[in-house]
């Protein structure tokens, strides 16, 4: 991309289960996904299948990488200020070009 002034960060779980499948113990950390653009959203409306209007947040683009529905993710300015963040509620790839779009 050729303007990405913000910083993609996932969040990763890892749990440790024992034999019942019960977890024993889990960590948290937020893996930095490579540069993007963070745009404050107003203007998009989705619907979903039950016919509820979900309007999100921030539309953020980036280079592809491995972000998919449900995923928490931050964003962050390059001077390390928080930019904005949440749950992934849509994330489409775009075919032939390098990017996707995601919708926080």
């Amino acid at each position: 991309m050729l303007y990405s002034p913000h910083i993609l960060k996932k969040k990763f779980v890892n749990k440790v289960v024992n034999k019942y499948n019960e977890v024993i113990s889990s960590s948290e950390e937020w893996k930095e996904m490579g540069r993007c653009r963070c745009d404050d959203n107003s203007t998009e409306h989705f619907t979903t299948d039950n016919g509820s209007i979900y309007t999100p947040k921030y539309h953020i683009v980036c280079d592809k990488c491995q972000i998919s529905e449900g995923d928490e993710v931050k964003v962050y300015s390059d001077d390390g200020s928080y930019r904005g963040g949440g749950k992934v509620y849509n994330a489409p790839k775009c075919n032939y070009l390098g990017y996707m779009s995601i919708y926080v």
